[in-house]
């Protein structure tokens, strides 16, 4: 650096900017500001050894930095005020400071106008990242006026410090006035040396906004006019008085840090047990780890050494003398103050000293320690406001010089604590307990002694001298990574005696608290062993356990300590002592737990209800209550309602609360001084037996609300045959801040209850037989019951979890009545504390058998809301034209092909154009036509096939790149033709000569488009809707279409017209048997079908006449009676059938086609029967004849008698041979085949007995199977004659009926076709009637009526046709597949 300044001299340099231009003034403005230098030279010259100009003034609790520099005629807004308070004012300077977002005041004002307010911890920054802490500051309020009168302003949210320490200034008006002439005439007092004593920041802007100004040029003064007054500022030029300037930048950055911190620790207590699973170990952690396995180390004396957890090995620490130094000369304010507490705090360094803890500096560490690893720590004091006598030394290890601290440059290390919930736990399992803690836990541990000198401290007794160094050797208090090097070594000597010591080593690691150890067991015995054992296990690593508690007075005094009945309190920070409201304690007298209020005074106001408070009370308030297992749970929730209900509001910190939260804060707060009353036994089950262990039950009951969830559990045993239940934990949440449902508030409930069920497992050592969960929330009881992949995120994952935890059976149904979460819930009737309460004992149905407790739905409805909704989103590339609007090919392309004439006729010239001006279409039309069609559709379908296609065209062929692996043409080796339409490259392209290009090389077209469907269709229908084949072979000559056989025959499935024109019935399943078929012991001809055949010609003297023969066939035996008309007139079949009903009876029901004849014979037998039945009256009285008949065209349904016909026709031919007949001959031969046919076995001649016969339907009409007759026996008497001839005929016929039934009806039960069920007839299907007699005159129709049969099949429809109403079988209706599109392509 010195060898640079003599160059810049012998060259005769500036030293501003090292240019050459002599005596001329520099032109550079610019200043050094290296290190935050002002000197007029070049950084280049910049000396080594200077410090830093930003001068930082000690005080008495560190005053106001600035960074200072002499500059000509600079003013800052600096203005006379006078502020008032309390009937007191003062006159002082105010600094209007737009940089700074808070006000200021030194605490000496603030005295003298006698102002108190709330001490909250404040944070200073400026320039440079330098800040610096203000723990005693008071926030404040009071008025504020100009000099020259008006009237007076309040000013709120002044912060308090000792000193601001801000620049002098001054300010001759009569002077500026007349060099700058826009100044003159204004109200501004000269004043001289003015220091101010408040800085004015944006948090007041109101009274820093300019309401007028005066400004003329550039670097002369402004003069703005306040509300407090006119002041002027700027300037810069010449003729202005030099001053000091100061640029200042205040925040409040962490005003609020200690009531942050207070936040984060209630919640981590909120969330005991109920946090999900820990996360993995992170990589500063994985260092730690390492770092304590490498340093920690046993030593001769039986204390461990550890190293510090450093972030990295090679850091390096800025100088923090100066900063120890300040803080030092703050405490030692403090120390003047209260001479007492100096004493105290030398004595515990003497002490330290003495004990080995600390040591005093030599010389030579001094000298040879390497200065990058020193670090100097303020020495703090902590006070227990119940021991005032009692106080702790810490360091502040946070302490920053810079972004530099110890804390900073060190490791926390892993989380090594015993969880506050598992020691509270194993503290109540068991009868006896012990209570101990450890003296000075962190001191036992020796800090290795290449990191000792990073805890260096300054102390003095006398200020006159300078302080001495102080070197800690053991881990200090307010280090971040004391607490997990102290529990390391903890449980790494209580592993070194774990052979030794199984249990107490194990109580050691499960059982102790940061220095705390408590531990229960069953007997006094096992007590007292595991207190001896502890104790020498924690004397071995030089641990002094201390301060014993019992409930049993035998246990302390077989241990050998005096009864101690001090309460004891659970804290979460064991450092510090924690300021409650609300703490919970154990006394060990009485062996309960309590909680017992502690009130601070300038909480009692608060507390009382008679003020309203702000945010910031209120919060603090809440968070300062303490409750590590819930067990005033339902207290305590409704102050984290109210902390939610202040949020919502919108209120800042230091409002005071809205009218609704205050009603409800005072609500809660009179609830505080009844928590005396909870008093709740330490132990579980007081005096139980050990035993009953063995029935430990886990019941956790889950709830929620529109503001809160709860979750409460209990064990509940069975001691000596009586159930008894307690509670062990509960954990209430408030809902967020959005809304959300009552069913999904109740899931979360069920979440919060899961993680407590698992915690309370994992924190407890006796093993729970049975887990029951319960809730009253039936929705939450269905979607655990379903599968959780179904449901939005929200509820899959937490229902996930809750299966993944618990089984579906240990979920049941509670009502809200006896739901004891439900208290923690809803406000009600208020916050129980009585200790008899079902919250604390349990529901009353635990406390009854289990055949008791409330019954199960048998079913739960899942809600719809919840469900998963499936979205699927794909990118379309739409077209210029709607091809769905088009149902045929050549519609479609004339369409394209008037357009491209269109468009060809603009751009022709009218010189060019010749012809008439009528659109009349060329083949190039057509063609443009196609070649763009098929363009549009290949691009939609084929767009990244086609991008690679037209690269490629534009390159060499060797550096041409491939269709994608994946692509469904890249073995169709695709290519762009001149025209942009893709197409197929064949292997035929040798001999052009046979083949046209299109053949050669067809195009693509991609199949399942509408334009394809087209396209089949064109085809098809221009060859006649023929086989598929014939269009597959045709299309083939221009296009390749992927599995093109398969898409031709998907169309032809789908035309229309091929569905209309081969159409064929759906055939129902074959119908049963009617009853007149299957029905035993009647007389033969009951049930009759009638039916013609004929014409017979019989010969009439010299002519030939025409006869028919009318068949009556019984449908129940198959006995068959002919009778010969002579014509088809309804009079011949009357008498043809009073013929029969003479001979064979009459009838109950006739079946019959629906011939003419048959139509009228049915009417006129109604009148004809009468005469009949009189005539017959011997025989049949008051018979009426039923006609039943068939529908049309259903010769199936009277197959029973077509069959007989055929073999009538059979019989008759091998009689006459083809004889001419006449009317006696032809009734002969019929009645002679009429014989043959009744002599028909009806089942097969039996094999078994040949003597038997077959049954024939002789046997029911003449009583012999060929109707020859029985020889006559003479009987004694006519009478007996009678009677035996009687029986026997009886007798006979139910032999012939029985043989009937076993051999002849299981014949005719098989089907034996139509075997499945089809789609049955509906009204308004439509359907085409089938006529095998007609070609291509099928009619259509639409049914109107349908005849269901008793097994629901519809064999019967009526159709309603253009030509009117038909009865149609439904084997020859066909039901016509109509598209509900109408697409006129399709017909």
């Amino acid at each position: 650096m010195d060898q640079r300044k003599r160059l810049v001299d012998q060259l005769k340099l500036c030293q501003r900017c090292l240019g050459s231009h002599g005596k001329w003034p520099c032109r550079s403005k610019q200043n050094c500001e290296t290190n935050g230098c002002k000197e007029p030279h070049h950084r280049l010259i910049h000396p080594a050894n200077t410090k830093p100009n930003n001068a930082e003034h000690a005080g008495p609790s560190g005053v106001i930095s600035a960074h200072c520099s002499r500059q000509a005629g600079v003013l800052f807004k600096v203005i006379p005020v006078t502020l008032s308070s309390n009937g007191k004012s003062v006159s002082t300077f105010a600094f209007l400071d737009d940089g700074s977002n808070v006000t200021l005041m030194e605490e000496a004002i603030a005295d003298e106008l006698g102002l108190n307010g709330n001490i909250s911890s404040l944070c200073i920054q400026w320039t440079g990242s330098v800040t610096r802490k203000e723990p005693s500051s008071r926030q404040v309020e009071l008025r504020i006026s100009g000099v020259n009168g008006g009237p007076d302003y309040a000013i709120s949210g002044v912060q308090t410090i000792p000193h601001l320490d801000l620049p002098q200034q001054s300010l001759d008006y009569e002077e500026l006035s007349k060099l700058f002439p826009h100044l003159k005439g204004l109200p501004v007092r000269s004043f001289s040396n003015a220091v101010p004593r408040i800085l004015i920041g944006l948090d007041n802007a109101a009274l820093k906004l300019t309401l007028d100004k005066r400004e003329r040029r550039s670097r002369e003064p402004i003069a703005a006019k306040t509300r407090l007054g006119w002041t002027i500022f700027g300037g810069g030029h010449r003729g202005m008085p030099h001053t000091d300037h100061v640029m200042l930048h205040m925040c409040n950055c962490s005003a609020n840090e200690s009531l942050h911190k207070l936040v984060n620790d209630y919640f981590a207590v909120e969330s005991l047990g109920v946090n999900p699973l820990p996360p993995l170990e992170s990589s500063e952690d994985q260092r730690a780890r390492q770092i304590l396995m490498q340093t920690t180390k046993r030593t001769e004396s039986g204390r461990f050494e550890c190293g510090l957890l450093w972030k990295s090995d090679d850091f390096e620490f800025p100088s923090s003398y100066r900063m120890a130094e300040r803080r030092l000369i703050c405490l030692e304010k403090k120390f003047a103050k209260n001479p007492t507490l100096k004493m105290k705090v030398a004595e515990q360094i003497d002490e330290y000293l003495q004990r080995g803890y600390a040591h005093i500096a030599t010389e030579d560490e001094l000298q040879q320690s390497d200065p990058r690893h020193v670090w100097y720590l303020p020495l703090g004091i902590v006070q227990n406001p119940r021991k005032p006598e009692k106080l702790r030394i810490v360091w502040d290890a946070a302490a920053r010089v810079g972004d530099v601290s110890l804390n900073s440059m060190s490791l926390v290390g892993p989380d090594l604590l015993t969880p506050l919930l598992k020691v509270i736990c194993g503290f109540r399992q068991r009868q006896y307990v012990a209570v101990g803690d450890v003296r000075q836990m962190f001191h036992q541990l020796l800090v290795k002694e290449s990191d000792r000198q990073a805890q260096r401290f300054l102390f003095r007794i006398d200020p006159e001298q300078a302080p001495a160094v102080y070197v800690m050797d053991v881990v200090i208090f307010g280090a971040s990574c004391s607490p997990c090097l102290a529990q390391h070594v903890k449980n790494t000597n209580a592993k070194d005696f774990e052979e030794t010591f199984p249990e107490a080593a194990a109580a050691i690691i499960n059982c102790t608290y940061v220095d705390d150890f408590l531990d229960s067991r069953d007997t006094v015995d096992e007590t007292v062993r595991i207190v001896e054992e502890v104790r020498l296990i924690f004397d071995k690593a030089g641990f002094e356990i201390r301060n014993w508690q019992s409930n049993s007075e035998e246990v302390l005094r077989r241990v050998g300590v005096n009864s101690n009945d001090t309460a004891r309190c659970f804290s979460v920070e064991k450092s510090t002592v924690p300021e409650r409201v609300l703490g919970m304690t154990w006394d060990p007298k009485d062996d309960m737990f309590e909680f017992e209020t502690q009130f601070r005074e300038d909480l009692h106001p608060l507390l009382s209800g008679s003020i309203v408070p702000t945010k910031r009370q209120v919060l603090r308030v809440v968070m300062s209550h303490f409750d590590p297992i819930g067990i005033v749970a339902t207290y305590t929730v409704h102050g984290k309602i109210l902390i939610q209900d202040v949020w919502r509001s919108g209120v800042s910190w230091d409002d005071p609360v809205t009218t609704d939260v205050f009603e409800n804060w005072q609500r809660w707060v009179r609830l505080a001084s009844h928590l005396r009353q909870v008093r709740i036994p330490r132990c579980y089950f007081p005096n139980y037996n050990p035993g009953s262990y063995d029935s430990l039950e886990l019941h956790i009951f889950v709830d929620a609300s529109l503001m809160a969830y709860c979750a409460a559990a209990y064990f509940r045993i069975s001691d000596e045959g009586s159930p008894r239940c307690t509670l062990v934990a509960a954990k209430t949440k408030v809902t967020p801040l959005k809304p959300q449902s009552v069913p999904r508030n109740e899931l979360c409930a069920a979440v919060i209850g899961v993680r407590l069920l698992r915690s309370i497992q994992e924190n407890h050592s006796i093993p729970v037989q049975k887990r029951y969960m319960w809730t009253d929330s039936t929705t939450v009881l269905a979607w655990l019951r379903a599968d959780p992949r179904k449901f939005r995120q929200f509820v899959a994952f937490r229902v996930a979890e809750i299966q993944s935890e618990t089984s579906v059976d240990e979920w049941h149904y509670v009502p809200t009545n006896l739901n004891v979460a439900d208290k923690g819930t809803k406000w009600g009737s208020g916050p129980c504390f009585d200790p008899e309460s079902p919250w604390f004992t349990g529901p009353a149905f635990l406390h009854r058998a289990e055949k008791e407790w409330p019954r199960q739905p048998a079913k739960y409805a899942e809600p719809q809301e919840e469900i998963k909704a499936v979205h699927h989103h794909a990118a379309v590339c739409k077209s210029t034209v709607d091809f769905e609007k088009f149902s045929r090919w050549k519609d479609l392309v004339k369409n394209l092909s008037y357009l491209h004439h269109f468009v060809h006729r603009c751009r022709t010239p009218n010189r060019e154009m010749t012809g008439s001006r009528i659109a009349v279409l060329e083949q190039r039309d057509y063609v443009e036509a196609e070649a763009s069609l098929w363009r549009v559709i290949q691009s939609a379908e084929y767009p990244e096939e086609i991008s690679v296609l037209r690269k490629n065209a534009e390159i060499p062929s060797y550096e041409r790149k491939s269709l994608k692996k994946n692509s469904c043409i890249r073995k169709l080796s695709p290519f762009l033709d001149d025209k942009g339409v893709l197409r197929m490259r064949s292997r035929i392209n040798e001999v052009s000569l046979y083949y046209s290009a299109e053949f050669q090389n067809p195009v693509i077209v991609p199949r399942g488009h509408h334009v394809t469907k087209l396209l089949i269709l064109e085809y098809h229908q221009r060859f006649g809707h023929a086989n598929v084949d014939t269009v597959v072979n045709e299309l083939r000559q221009r296009y390749y279409i992927p599995k093109i056989r398969f898409e031709v025959k998907k169309f032809v499935k789908q035309c229309m017209w091929c569905k209309v024109y081969r159409a064929k019935p759906a055939e129902p399943r074959m119908a049963n048997l009617p009853h007149p078929r299957v029905t035993p012991y009647v007389c033969p001809f009951t049930f009759t079908g009638l039916d013609y055949f004929g014409p017979l010609i019989v010969k009439r003297r010299r002519c030939n006449e025409k006869r028919w023969v009318a068949l009556f066939t019984c449908l129940t035996v198959r006995a068959v009676h002919v009778e010969v008309v002579h014509t088809l007139s309804t009079e011949s079949c009357r008498l043809a059938i009073r013929r029969f009903i003479s001979r064979r009876g009459a009838p109950q029901q006739i079946f019959s086609d629906n011939g003419t004849n048959f139509r009228g014979a049915a009417r006129e037998i109604a009148d004809e029967i009468k005469t009949i039945n009189r005539e017959l009256a011997n025989s049949f009285t008051n018979t009426e004849i039923e006609w039943v008949f068939n529908p049309p065209s259903a010769p199936h349904m009277g197959g029973v008698w077509e069959r007989k016909v055929r073999s009538i026709k059979d019989a008759f031919k091998s009689l006459h041979h083809n004889q001419h007949l006449n009317d006696e001959e032809l009734a002969t031969f019929l009645t002679e085949a009429e014989m043959i046919v009744n002599s028909h076995p009806l089942t097969f001649v039996p094999l078994e007995d040949s003597t038997e016969e077959a049954i024939t339907p002789y046997n029911f009409l003449l009583m012999s199977s060929s109707g020859a007759n029985t020889a006559s026996r003479i009987p004694i008497s006519e009478e007996i004659s009678l009677r035996v001839n009687w029986k026997l005929m009886q007798q006979l016929l139910n032999q012939f009926w029985k043989r009937w039934i076993q051999g002849y009806l299981p014949t005719i039960a098989r089907r034996t076709k139509w075997f499945n069920d089809v789609r049955p007839l509906q009204i308004d299907d439509p359907v085409i009637i089938v006529d095998e007699t007609v070609r291509n005159g099928w009619l259509r129709g639409r049914i109107v009526k349908v005849y269901a049969a008793s097994d629901c099949q519809v064999r019967k429809v009526d159709v309603q046709t253009a030509s009117g109403l038909y009865q149609r079988p439904a084997i020859k209706v066909s039901l016509l597949d109509v598209l509900q599109s109408g697409k006129a392509g399709q017909r």
